[in-house]
């Protein structure tokens, strides 16, 4: 019984194991698809002809989201280093942008959801229950087959008496 217990646990690590490079992967990809990262002067360029609805000012970085008239970049958030422009409040409020501050250290907990705790989810959903289906299914057929071995023994034993 000892043995099954360790190899289950095995098991469970080796799954656990798993799940955080493909968690990590899972995050990178969709990342990758959602953000693009252009430099100072695209963003002016975009600014200049105005495809830029918002901009988010990080201590670190510009956060921007195209106008949706923008093909090249729709659907994505845009990254710019924030080279701390001394002009860009003026810029920004001359071409009508929507702008505001964030502060980049804070973690939202959606952000924690979203990146870590959903994926995990996900992945345990599609690995662990259904093997643990299979593992409980097989079980039981395996202890009902025993069970009538069982009855057949007995069965053998009170004939002979």
């Amino acid at each position: 019984m000892q043995a099954i217990k360790s190899k289950y646990v095995g098991i469970g690590c080796i799954i656990i194991i798993l799940l955080f490079p493909i968690t990590i992967a899972f995050n990178y990809a969709r990342d990758t698809a959602a953000t693009k990262e252009i430099n100072y002067n695209e963003f002016i360029r975009l600014l200049d002809e105005k495809q830029i609805s918002k901009v988010e000012v990080t201590n670190e970085e510009l956060i921007i989201t195209p106008s949706e008239d923008n093909e090249a970049y729709k659907g994505k958030i845009l990254n710019a280093p924030n080279i701390n422009d001394e002009n860009l409040e003026l810029k920004l409020q001359d071409a009508g942008v929507e702008y505001g501050g964030k502060n980049s250290k804070e973690i939202p907990l959606h952000n924690l959801m979203i990146t870590w705790i959903m994926p995990i989810g996900i992945m345990c959903s599609i690995i662990i229950i259904p093997i643990s289906i299979i593992y409980f299914l097989w079980r039981f057929l395996s202890l009902k087959k025993e069970n009538e071995r069982l009855r057949i023994q007995i069965k053998d034993l009170l004939d002979k008496k």
